[in-house]
């Protein structure tokens, strides 16, 4: 039987710990404000985000790293046969492009 690992980003609203309790792989988005970047519920919470805009700070999310990714991937393939990847909506991020794209290197 094929075994499947599944891979979403922290935009999905799943904490590390419900994701581990569901066998889902995680990733931080990454989040800057002012000249600081978090990932996201590792090194920064909600409230915190949600700090930041009521003192009228405006944080900017983007793509899990690039390493982040790759090293995950790297890992992934040692145990499973194909990896399914459920990030944020293409439209509002990268990770999904980025996964695509790391994905098609790996599999060479």
């Amino acid at each position: 039987m094929e075994k499947i690992a599944v891979v979403t980003d922290t935009g999905s609203n799943l904490s590390f710990a419900q994701a581990k309790e569901l066998g889902i792989y995680l990733l931080p988005l990454q989040i800057t404000i002012d000249e600081t970047t978090y990932q996201d519920t590792l090194e920064i919470s909600t409230q915190d985000i949600y700090n930041e805009l009521a003192n009228g700070k405006m944080p900017k999310t983007s793509m899990a790293a690039y390493q982040k990714i790759y090293d995950l991937f790297e890992e992934l393939k040692k145990d499973y046969d194909t990896i399914f990847a459920v990030p944020l909506t293409n439209g509002l991020s990268t990770n999904a492009s980025t996964m695509q794209s790391i994905a098609h290197v790996n599999s060479k």
